[in-house]
């Protein structure tokens, strides 16, 4: 049964092990557009693989046209994001002194907690990250007026890489084809079909390129990576990736007769550090998670999210980090220093429910003040009271 439906089994280990070693790799023009996206570290990992395999690398002419007429406003969107994300934090920082405010509103004083001094830390917090981030601005090089290295390296890697145009009679030809296939939702490109013009065929005439050069005879096997989440490159099931679209192998197989298999950037890396060369699994987590949010917007993330940084899974992955660590350690040492035995029981009540507020927000942090959590708990249960208002 495998020999007759192929296309739905995946190669066994063996295979694939033959496969990287011997295969060629085809990049789509938005994994290289991630670069720009990427911090040093990751970028640096992706271009020790590309040295390993720099005798085996390829990309269809029309992958080099996209790359080459977005990379201005993927720079220009990557600038854009410094000011965007002092713009967030501002709202952020306006988010935690009202959720503050909100938690002790109803709280008589008591001496071992100064409101004024916690707010005016927030404050100090908060401009301190904005002041971080406008010198990280100053320092990001202007790769547009400069020279640009990420750039200089794919000029490098693929020179005398890349495949042949196609003439003004061949695109045409190429335009038909693809209507009749989106007609028949034969992948790839019927996803892209609403698109205005000829934009609607991109994926069509690069799976026509990766057709065309596989039939070389020095070519063994093709890997193509691509961050194209669409249904016409992947066979999913409830949103899960499987493998790639089995009408994709199905037709490889027939027009080519050769093995083919894909991947996204985060499992290319994945597998590169099995087969190739190490990888950092920071480097293939912020693969991932560039991969993932390549369709969200920044002018959807909620403020409270972005303060914590945990849904916010964004462009503004050189700052993650940064955030991230920062604010939960200085929010966790603040509710460290109450000191929860001097505190009211309507105190403790408060506090100990705005923290579970925190943990159904923000479960992915929650381990990082669990501790005081259970400190106020304890101390309500020396006192025989519950957690809940009286």
């Amino acid at each position: 049964m495998k020999k007759t439906f192929d296309q739905f089994y995946k190669p066994e280990e063996k295979d694939f092990k033959k496969i990287w070693r011997e295969c060629q790799f085809i990049f789509d023009a938005n994994v290289l557009l991630d670069l720009y996206r990427y911090t040093d570290k990751t970028a640096n990992d992706i271009w020790k693989v590309f040295e390993e395999i720099k005798d085996r690398v390829w990309i269809p002419y029309q992958v080099g046209l996209e790359f080459h007429y977005i990379r201005p406003s993927r720079i220009l969107e990557q600038e854009k994001l410094f000011d965007q994300a002092i713009q967030s934090l501002n709202k952020a920082s306006d988010e935690a002194i009202k959720n503050l405010k909100e938690t002790f509103k109803n709280t008589t004083t008591h001496p071992s907690i100064d409101e004024k001094e916690i707010l005016s830390k927030i404050n100090s917090f908060f401009d301190s990250l904005s002041g971080e981030i406008s010198e990280r601005k100053e320092q990001h090089p202007d790769l547009l007026r400069i020279n640009d290295p990420i750039l200089d390296n794919l000029t490098q890697y693929f020179d005398g890489k890349v495949g042949k145009k196609n003439s003004e009679e061949e695109l045409e030809e190429l335009y038909k084809q693809a209507e009749t296939r989106y007609k028949k939702e034969i992948p790839p490109g019927f996803s892209d079909s609403e698109k205005d013009g000829n934009k609607k065929y991109g994926d069509f005439i690069i799976w026509k390129e990766i057709l065309d050069f596989a039939k070389k005879d020095s070519v063994k096997s093709i890997i193509f990576v691509t961050n194209d989440s669409k249904k016409d490159w992947w066979n999913k099931s409830h949103g899960r990736i499987i493998g790639p679209h089995p009408d994709l192998i199905h037709e490889f197989n027939r027009e080519v007769g050769k093995k083919y298999y894909q991947y996204k950037s985060e499992m290319f890396l994945q597998y590169s550090k099995e087969y190739i060369v190490d990888v950092s699994n920071e480097s293939i987590d912020e693969a991932k998670m560039i991969s993932e949010s390549i369709s969200k917007k920044i002018e959807d993330i909620q403020p409270e999210n972005l303060y914590y940084y945990d849904s916010a899974k964004t462009e503004f992955i050189p700052f993650v980090n940064i955030i991230k660590s920062k604010v939960i350690k200085e929010y966790d040492k603040a509710i460290r220093e109450y000191n929860v035995e001097n505190m009211s029981k309507k105190q403790l009540i408060s506090l100990y429910n705005f923290i579970d507020k925190f943990k159904e927000e923000n479960p992915n942090l929650f381990n990082e003040i669990k501790e005081v959590r259970g400190k106020i708990l304890g101390e309500l249960v020396s006192r025989g009271a519950s957690t809940k208002d009286e």
